[in-house]
């Protein structure tokens, strides 16, 4: 039986694992479905289709399947997915997806998102990634396996972000960054290789 505090609200419908735990302040709305050893700490909120995988852990503040922020959503059934053994610190926010594109936002599994990261409708997030404070990621990124993104960044919308490359903090990102490759600024430019990320990765 899941362990849910008795301030946190859990609607009808909703499916929690047996060993989930669920904090003060939480809401969890009708259609969420929380895999085996999710930790919500306190005053997290999470709504809409959601599916949530196994040892996820949320912290104060997170808003998990919110409606999209686009002025074409018009309360459509779509979805947000999330894999295993993510890690949401205080005040992300992760929104649902909307019709025009294919209806579902995905993140990973072995995800850091710190504190104020946004990722925002019909985004494609791999796996092993690191955002850092208040990264923000528009409508419809895609961004592959093991990005670093430093903090205070944007990436403007329909941009793809490739595997293992690493963009600097305070960066603005308007344009596609190959994979491996180490960019910064505002426009957001390539400087090379991320060779320090590869050599750690053992390549």
């Amino acid at each position: 039986m899941a362990k849910i505090h008795p301030l946190s609200i859990v609607e009808e419908g909703a499916r929690l694992a047996d060993d989930v735990e669920v904090g003060p302040f939480c809401i969890i709305g009708p259609e969420v479905t929380l895999g085996a050893g999710c930790v919500l700490q306190s005053h997290v909120t999470i709504r809409g289709l959601t599916e949530i995988g196994a040892r996820n852990k949320f912290y104060s503040g997170a808003a998990i399947g919110c409606e999209p922020q686009d002025k074409k959503y018009g309360g459509e059934r779509t979805r947000l997915v999330i894999g295993d053994e993510n890690i949401f610190r205080e005040n992300t926010t992760e929104s649902t997806a909307t019709v025009p594109d294919e209806g579902i936002t995905t993140i990973g599994s072995g995800n850091l998102l710190m504190v104020n990261v946004h990722v925002a409708h019909d985004c494609r997030v791999g796996s092993g990634c690191i955002f850092s404070n208040n990264v923000g990621l528009a409508g419809h990124v895609h961004v592959e396996d093991h990005v670093v993104i430093g903090g205070q960044s944007g990436v403007h919308q329909f941009v793809r972000i490739g595997e293992r490359a690493m963009v600097g903090g305070a960066s603005g990102v308007v344009r596609d960054v190959p994979p491996y490759v180490i960019c910064s600024g505002h426009p957001c430019e390539p400087h090379g290789l991320n060779s320090v990320g590869l050599r750690r990765a053992g390549f």
